[in-house]
Formats: structure tokens, sequence, C-alpha cells
């Protein structure tokens, strides 16, 4: 049965909402990759949720339509960047041995939060308003880039906080 009314535009909006989403990583993230070469990978990595918690902020805060599907756009440009930049660190923080296994463990996280992150999204999203959902994925966000301060050392340096990686698993 064919979708009419109030029903067709939800769903046309939550197309275009992840349409949107996606589009800021092809559109942008070609020139976002070269701009950001140039700069040390772990201020990247915390510039990139920086610009990650500022994106779903907006979202969550927002009531317009419009400065919804800008700040899909804004978030949508960090994720191809993070993961390319975090699959680099996390070969550099252990053995070249154990290289491999760091770069899967990580994407292995990622389809992890992707699988869990959807579904509570949608629970929260459903329980509390979808505006909350966004709040969640920010402070999320937060917890992340505190934990990229904290845990990842600078280039050329082995003696971050905390940082113990010897072996994975």
């Amino acid at each position: 049965m064919a979708k009419t009314g109030r029903s067709a535009s939800f769903c046309a909006g939550l197309s275009l909402l992840g349409f949107s989403s996606r589009s800021g990583d092809w559109v942008g993230g070609p020139i976002l990759t070269l701009w950001l070469a140039r700069f040390e990978e772990r201020t990247v990595l915390i510039g990139l949720m920086a610009l990650f918690i500022a994106g779903n902020l907006i979202g969550a805060v927002t009531t317009s339509y419009t400065l919804l599907l800008i700040s899909r756009v804004i978030a949508g440009l960090t994720q191809g960047r993070f993961y390319g930049i975090g699959a680099v660190v996390a070969t550099k923080l252990v053995s070249d041995r154990l290289a491999g296994q760091a770069v899967g463990q990580m994407f292995a996280g990622l389809t992890l939060a992707n699988v869990l992150g959807v579904s509570a999204g949608r629970w929260i999203g459903n329980a509390l308003g979808w505006n909350m959902t966004f709040l969640v994925i920010s402070a999320l966000g937060l917890i992340a880039a505190l934990a990229i301060v904290v845990l990842i050392p600078w280039d050329g340096d082995n003696s971050a906080p905390g940082l113990a990686i010897t072996a994975l698993g």
C-alpha cells in the first residue's frame, strides 16, 4: 500500500535525513581529508570528535528541519576520516605483529557500535524523544574525545597516561 499525506512526508523526511548524513561524507570528505593531512593524528581525532559532537548537539536543539539536515552533514563529515586516521593510530599503538589485529578490533567495535547504537538510538528516540537521541550521542562523543585525550599519545610519545597496550584480546 502506498503511503500518503503525513506518513509519506515523514518517510521522505527520514530518507533525506539519512542521505544528508552520508552526503557530508562523500561531498566534503575528500576536501577535508586533504586539508587534515597536514596535522598531527591525535589532534585531528580530537577535532573530528569536536565536530561530531557539535553536529549532534545542533541536531538535538534545533527546531528547524533545514538546520537538522545541516547538522547531519556536519556530523557525517567526520565519519570516514575518523575511522581512516583511527586505523593508522591503532597500528601505531601496538607492535607490528599486532597491527592487523588492532585494526580488526577497531572495525569490529565500529560494527558493534552500529548494531547496538541504532537499536539503542531508536529505543531512546521512542521513549524520550528524538532530540534525546542526539544528546546521548553527543555525550558518548564527549566520552570518546576524553578517552582520546587521555589514552592516545602525541606522535612519537608513547608515555600517555593509562596507555599500556602490549597485546590484544
